[in-house]
């Protein structure tokens, strides 16, 4: 069923688990079964708008999640380095010069080698300090949180079957998150990611809200909270947090 919601401010998202490839896939394994490819659930996403996007950026604010920057992330391993080894300590001075050195010019610059030397530097130190790990931690934390915030602000409701989700001060409840599929969460949460990072030439070029069907969008969005694993270097490209905080 189509609820009665004005297209042109809404696009709709079906999980890739109810594709066209998903449902090729399963004749080919010979499913006699195929009645959920007719009405897939399909998720309701507000589209984000110049007066929308700050909003989002507010409630990362008041959620309190903080992304630790590299400059903060190579001051925390400055500290621990710093403290762990003896002031007389030659290879003491030469660490603290490597991570400067690195935190002054950044990993493009510096090079693999120097790069593949301050991640097992950081490596080591995870494992010895609680205190290094933890702001490591957050950058983690910030990952898994903000797509959530963003499902929060945006995410309107769904078909099939139908519900419009429970706002609460103008968020999607956790209890109302709490039952959609956790892989069709993280789908929809990945899917809002695109649609708020979507580069303003992009946006002039589009045809507007559409179907999607599951994964990724295809087309390149502006920088937006990282997805892959943090705490080495190699996978820094700037310094900039990925999203106000």
């Amino acid at each position: 069923m189509t609820l009665p919601i004005n297209a042109t401010n809404v696009a709709r998202f079906v999980p890739s688990a109810f594709s066209a490839a998903a449902r090729t896939a399963a004749v080919e394994a010979g499913e006699a079964d195929l009645q959920r490819f007719d009405a897939p659930p399909t998720y309701l996403v507000n589209v984000p708008t110049p007066l929308t996007r700050p909003v989002y950026q507010r409630a990362i604010v008041a959620s309190g999640v903080h992304w630790p920057d590299d400059r903060e992330l190579m001051a925390a391993l400055r500290r621990e380095v710093a403290v762990a080894l003896d002031e007389d300590d030659p290879e003491r001075a030469r660490l603290l010069d490597l991570i400067d050195h690195y935190s002054a010019i950044g990993a493009e610059a510096a090079g693999a080698e120097v790069t593949a030397e301050v991640n097992r530097i950081e490596f080591a130190v995870r494992q010895s300090s609680r205190a290094f790990a933890a702001v490591v931690a957050q950058r983690s934390y910030f990952q898994e949180m903000v797509p959530l915030i963003g499902a929060q602000v945006f995410l309107r409701g769904r078909e099939n079957p139908d519900r419009i989700f429970r706002r609460r001060e103008g968020l999607v409840t956790d209890e109302e998150l709490a039952t959609i599929p956790p892989g069709e969460l993280a789908e929809v949460c990945h899917h809002i990611q695109g649609l708020i990072y979507l580069r303003p030439a992009q946006e002039k070029n589009s045809d507007g809200p559409s179907p999607s069907r599951g994964g990724p969008p295809t087309s390149p969005v502006a920088p937006a909270p990282p997805t892959a694993p943090a705490g080495t270097s190699s996978e820094r490209s700037s310094t900039e947090t990925p999203a106000s905080t």
